[in-house]
C-alpha cells in the first residue's frame, strides 16, 4: 500500500476468486468498439452489466486528454458496493 500511494503503481496480492468475478463484470461489458462509438461525440453512454453478484451499472464517457481514452464511473451505490464486497473478498480494502 505504502508503495501505491507513493509512486501510483504497486504490486498487489489478492485472492484470485475476487478477481475472477471483477473480470466477469468486464467481459459483460459491451463490445469496446461499441463504446468508443457510442462516446465519440462526448455524449455520455450508460450499461446496465450483468455480474455473479447482481448488475453493476456504468457511465461512459470519452476524455479530453485523448480520443484513444474513455472514463469509467460506477453509476449507483449499488455497484460500489458490489466493488468494496469484491475488495473486501479479494482483501485489497486497504488499497481503497
Amino acid at each position: 500500500v505504502d508503495e501505491l500511494q507513493s509512486r501510483g503503481v504497486a504490486w498487489l496480492p489478492f485472492e484470485e476468486d475476487a478477481m475472477a468475478d471483477l473480470a466477469q463484470i468486464f467481459r459483460n461489458m459491451p463490445d469496446i468498439e461499441e463504446l468508443f462509438e457510442e462516446t465519440a461525440d462526448g455524449t455520455f453512454y450508460g450499461c446496465e452489466v450483468p455480474s455473479p453478484r447482481g448488475s453493476a451499472r456504468f457511465i461512459l464517457n470519452k476524455s479530453a486528454i485523448s480520443e484513444n481514452m474513455r472514463w469509467l464511473w460506477a453509476h449507483d451505490e449499488e455497484t460500489l458496493a458490489l466493488f468494496d464486497e469484491l475488495a473486501r473478498k479479494a482483501n485489497l480494502l486497504s488499497v481503497l
